[in-house]
């Protein structure tokens, strides 16, 4: 019996281990937005870009990845939008070399007039992929400037938080700064097309809020607990 139980322990255990992981097959548009936002802001401050183009893509990465549609589904039925993932964007600013930090916030702040255009097309949006709307409040803040200040493992960050104001029936706990969460319960994501050097001078952080993620994860954790030991305690009876 404790050898059969032991078996049953060890096959649980190990079968996890020897599947690949789905979302390991392709690179996360999280990612791949980083780079091109740190693509067009560079672009921008070399006068090779236009600071439309820079603000359309930081804005397509934010909106692409809505946090408010997290709560009350796809704006169009039978589209996607960012109410399919777990986790969606919640603060985003800039980090590197200090004595730039500053400055580079300044430069990246979003205008808000190119907010308010960008909600708009949202709202009217009608594809296979669409981004859906951000509250006024939010909306707002999108185009204020990047003056929150954040220490994130030990790096200063400046930036903004899109859940930093109490919103009825949306935003319960106000957040100013990713370190208001447990490590757990956010993630962060930075261009990754870009030198070691240029890392460090410059470098945009997205972070993404996963609590609907560990919510459910542990859950499920809860349920095979439970089945375990109902197996275990089955199998105990049978074999005794």
């Amino acid at each position: 019996t404790q050898r059969t139980i032991l078996l049953v322990l060890i096959m649980l255990i190990v079968i996890p281990l020897l599947s690949t992981e789905g979302l390991s097959m392709t690179p996360a548009s999280a990612e791949y937005g980083a780079d091109e936002v740190l693509q067009a802001f560079q672009a921008m401050l070399s006068d090779e870009g236009t600071r439309d183009s820079y603000e359309a893509s930081l804005l397509r990465y934010i909106y692409y990845h809505n946090w408010f549609l997290g709560s009350v589904g796809c704006p169009r039925e039978n589209a996607g939008c960012s109410f399919l993932s777990y986790s969606q964007v919640f603060w985003v600013g800039v980090a590197g070399a200090d004595d730039m930090l500053a400055g580079n916030a300044q430069n990246a702040s979003l205008r808000p007039m190119a907010v308010q255009r960008w909600n708009d097309i949202a709202e009217t949006q009608d594809d296979l992929y669409n981004f859906g709307t951000m509250p006024r409040e939010v909306v707002s803040m999108l185009g204020s400037p990047w003056d929150v200040e954040c220490y994130i493992k030990g790096q200063r960050h400046l930036g903004i938080g899109l859940l930093a104001q109490q919103i009825p029936e949306r935003v319960s706990t106000a957040i100013h700064c990713p370190t208001d969460l447990r490590l757990t319960e956010y993630d962060t994501f930075s261009a990754r097309v870009i030198t070691e050097e240029s890392f460090k001078t410059l470098r945009f952080s997205f972070f993404f809020d996963l609590r609907p993620y560990t919510q459910e994860e542990a859950s499920f954790n809860i349920i095979k607990t439970a089945f375990i030991c109902v197996v275990l305690c089955v199998a105990s009876l049978l074999f005794s």
